[in-house]
């Protein structure tokens, strides 16, 4: 007796390497942009939300800083503007430096895309193109809102198409992601 040899035949072979070829069409059009975008927004809005947080517990526990810990700010200034501006810069006997152990730079695509001060009683936003977030121990105060009545600062970043946003809250020292 013979003994057949098993194998596959071209027509099983051909149908296999057909529905391996429109899996590997289809999955490569499959476009994960849109949530890279996304998840890179969150990453910008959790980044200048995490530094403002910083410094604001920095100043409330009069943390020194610098190489071996030599400076001791007596207040903060956080520079905000529209677009890719931002400086933190401390005072040590009434002049501001700019923080060299802090030094932001956007990179491309990350925006701040508005400033908006609030009034806690009406709400109604006013736009600025800049803002300051003066942070002096246990205070903490807004310079750039033309009222002094605004007691809250939204801050709106912007990666591609995706937002995010920020708010700063002077009264309540309450810093929220939005």
């Amino acid at each position: 007796m013979k003994k057949s040899i098993g194998g596959f035949t071209l027509a099983e072979l051909l149908t296999v390497i057909a529905i391996i070829w429109i899996l590997v069409v289809g999955a490569s059009r499959i476009n994960f942009n849109p949530q890279i975008d996304k998840q890179k927004s969150l990453e910008f809005s959790n980044g200048l939300f995490t530094t403002i947080e910083n410094i604001r517990n920095d100043s409330l526990y009069g943390k020194w800083v610098g190489t071996g810990w030599t400076i001791h700010p007596n207040y903060w200034v956080i520079e905000l503007g529209t677009g890719s501006t931002f400086q933190v810069k401390y005072s040590t006997w009434g002049a501001l430096q700019l923080d060299t152990w802090n030094s932001y730079t956007f990179p491309p695509y990350w925006v701040i895309s508005s400033l908006k001060c609030n009034n806690l009683s009406n709400n109604l936003p006013e736009s600025h193109t800049w803002a300051k977030i003066i942070i002096a121990g246990s205070q903490l105060s807004l310079s750039g809102c033309s009222n002094t009545s605004h007691k809250t600062l939204e801050i709106w970043t912007r990666f591609k198409a995706f937002t995010g946003s920020i708010l700063l809250n002077t009264v309540t020292w309450v810093i929220e992601r939005k």
